[in-house]
């Protein structure tokens, strides 16, 4: 296990609009290993520091937002997303992820 998985950003931007539907998919986010086999299959992971907002498909990177954000509430989340690859010893690669919630009163 030579090679840690990385992200072709460190840093992922997002607008969202508010009052989404709970489960809804926020952003995929990708992150690739140069190892073969499992050395390369990839596991997803949020930061802690997300606090249930988010959560994120280990497998795929789909992060989805656990409930309807609320702009007037909080209009920006910042988190790290996780890549750890499944070598031994597991290697890892992280990236910032922030969320700009819209207001959906703008938007229509």
């Amino acid at each position: 296990n030579d090679h840690a998985p990385t992200f072709a950003q460190n840093l992922i931007e997002v607008h969202f609009a508010e009052n989404n539907a709970p489960g809804e998919r926020v952003v995929t986010v990708v992150a690739a290993d140069a190892d073969s086999v499992k050395n390369a299959e990839i596991a997803y992971s949020l930061d802690p520091s997300v606090n249930g907002a988010f959560y994120i498909d280990a497998d795929n990177g789909d992060i989805r937002a656990t409930g309807a954000l609320d702009r007037e509430v909080r209009e920006r989340f910042e988190f790290r997303v996780i890549a750890r690859d499944k070598g031994a010893p597991s290697l890892q690669g992280s990236a910032t992820v922030v969320v700009q919630v819209t207001d959906l009163d703008c938007i229509l």
